[in-house]
C-alpha cells in the first residue's frame, strides 16, 4: 500500500501509477500573460505538450495556421482514446527553463469537427475524461 495521499494520484485522486508536474504555459514572448497548470502527466510512450483548454482559464495563445488554415491534431492512445484540438504556440517554462514559441495542442473537442477518419475511439479532451490537465510527453521524437 502506497503512503502517497490519494490527491496526489492526479486531479481525480484516482491515479496512482502516473507521475505528474506542473508546467508553465504563456502567451509567446511574455512573462506575465501566463498560466500554472498543474496535474501534467508524464507519459514516455509521446511526446510535445498537450493541455486541457480548461486548464489555461483565460489564458489566449497563437493559433497554428497552414495556407491560412487553422491547425488541429488528432493523438490516438493505445487505450482507444484520443486527443483532439487546435494546435497553437506558447513559451513553456518549468524548471526554471523556457521553451520559446513551441506548438502545444490544446485540448477542446468543441475545436470544429473531430475528423472520424482519424480520430477513432474514446475522446480525452477534458480532466474527468484524461485523468489529468495535460501530458508532457517525453518519448523520442519519430
Amino acid at each position: 500500500m502506497s503512503s502517497l495521499s490519494p490527491s496526489t494520484w492526479g486531479p481525480n485522486g484516482n491515479y496512482p501509477n502516473g507521475i505528474f508536474t506542473s508546467v508553465t504555459v504563456c502567451a509567446p514572448g511574455s512573462t506575465t500573460n501566463c498560466q500554472v497548470v498543474d496535474n501534467v502527466l508524464v507519459d514516455t510512450g509521446s511526446f510535445g505538450l498537450r493541455v486541457v483548454g480548461s486548464a489555461l482559464g483565460s489564458l489566449a495563445l497563437t493559433q497554428e495556421t497552414v495556407n491560412g488554415n487553422s491547425l488541429a491534431e488528432c493523438f490516438a492512445y493505445l487505450d482507444g482514446t484520443f486527443t483532439w484540438g487546435p494546435v497553437q504556440t506558447a513559451d513553456v517554462q518549468m524548471a526554471g527553463e523556457v521553451a520559446s514559441s513551441v506548438p502545444v495542442q490544446v485540448l477542446d473537442d468543441a475545436f470544429s469537427v473531430i475528423p472520424s477518419a482519424t480520430c477513432a475511439g474514446t475522446p480525452a479532451d477534458t480532466t474527468a475524461a484524461l485523468g489529468a490537465n495535460g501530458i508532457l510527453g517525453v518519448g523520442p521524437v519519430l
